[in-house]
Parts: C-alpha cells; structure tokens; sequence
C-alpha cells in the first residue's frame, strides 16, 4: 500500500457503503478537527505527499511513502464508530486513540513488514506529547528512529495548520533533536534537518475532492 488510491480501496472492502461514502466526503468533524484540518483520507493524502517530498530531499534506503499510507489505517476500521459519536454530538478528538496499535498490527500481521517499520508506525503518536527519553527508550536503534523522525514530520505536514497545531509543531521539533541527540542519531544530519523544517514551515497539499473522484470514476475500479 503506497498511494491514496488503495487507501480508498482498503476502505471499501473494510466500511459498509454508507461508511464508505461518507469517508470520502473527507469532513473534519469526523476526524478529530482540534487536530486535524482535514477528513481522514484527506489527512492520509496529505501525509503521503509530504512523504514524496521528503524522499525529494533525502535518499533513503527504506520506503516513507509506504510507512505513510500505511501509518493511520487502522482508523479506517474505527471511522464507523467516529461518525456515531459526532451524530451524537459527543465529538471525536480522543476517538482513535489506540490506532496506532492497529496500524502497526496491520503491517506486522499483513504485510510482514520489518521491525524498524513497525516501531516507527507505531509510536508514531509519541512526536507530539512524549519526553525524548521516552522516544529514545521505545524506538532504541538509529534505524528505527530515523524511520520514526520522518514518518512523524510528513504525519505532522499532513495534520494542517489548526491553532492546536500551531502551538504544537515547535515542540515536536524539538522532541526530534532532543531524541536523536539521547540516541546519538544523526544530530547534525540532513535528516534532521528536513525533518524539523518539514515540522516547522511546510503548508501541505491542497486536499483531493474524494466523492467527485468518485463520482468521475477515477476509482470506479475500487469503491462498491
């Protein structure tokens, strides 16, 4: 899984019709808006280009676009109960908690991905309200983190500027070079250096229109 376009197919084999529907109409409200300025998918697309753009940037020797697609999936499957809360009016900002566990189960059990892959899905979570040393003690390998920092920058480009965000970024920052400095990880590397400027200035990707998509049938093939 590496694109957006089998996001949406993972969804429409994993979602009833009506879910499946109304994940594509990609409304914040179903996705947690403190953190997000964008719907779920909207999010995953987001964060798959600022991916791409990473991988501009750096030459690595593992695939960031895949780890991205793969980083929120286990959403999909809680999405259902998301939109029951918001038509509740409950709201949803705490409602995926735990999805990074189900992300990260999905490619071990699945995919036989690596460990390194799996760590950095995983605690992905951990850029945006862990101590370093927490970070440096989870993720324990240059390879690891590394994977880690890069996922968590392009999760970050992918979340948009809400206030929350806003304040938060900076801090993510300077959770990535207090970690690798812990670590003894590429304190001065390119690597790092991307990761922050991603984290601290990049504006992500005007976000897909899901449902017209559909509608023109750029996934004809893949939604029921």
């Amino acid at each position: 899984m590496r694109s957006i376009e089998e996001v949406v197919a993972y969804a429409s084999g994993a979602l009833s019709r009506a879910a499946h529907e109304r994940l594509l109409a990609d409304d914040p409200r179903d996705h947690a808006p403190k953190w997000h300025v964008y719907g779920l998918l909207g999010h995953m697309y987001a964060v798959i280009e600022a991916a791409k753009r990473i991988e501009q940037r750096l030459e690595l020797d593992f695939d960031l676009v895949r780890l991205s697609a793969l980083h929120d999936i286990g959403k999909i499957k809680q999405f259902p109960e998301a939109c029951r809360l918001v038509d509740a009016g409950q709201g949803t900002n705490r409602l995926y908690v735990g999805h990074e566990n189900r992300s990260a189960g999905y490619a071990l059990k699945v995919l036989c991905l690596p460990g390194d892959d799996v760590a950095a899905i995983k605690w992905h979570g951990l850029a945006y309200q862990a101590r370093p040393e927490t970070i440096a003690q989870h993720l324990g390998s240059e390879g690891a983190f590394l994977k880690w920092m890069l996922l968590s920058a392009a999760d970050a480009v992918g979340f948009g500027w809400t206030e929350a965000q806003k304040a938060g970024r900076p801090k993510t920052a300077e959770r990535f070079e207090e970690a690798a400095s812990l670590l003894g990880a590429m304190p001065d590397s390119r690597a790092l250096q991307v990761a922050c400027d991603a984290v601290r200035t990049w504006q992500p990707v005007d976000p897909l229109e899901f449902t017209l998509l559909a509608e023109v049938g750029l996934f004809f093939a893949i939604t029921k």
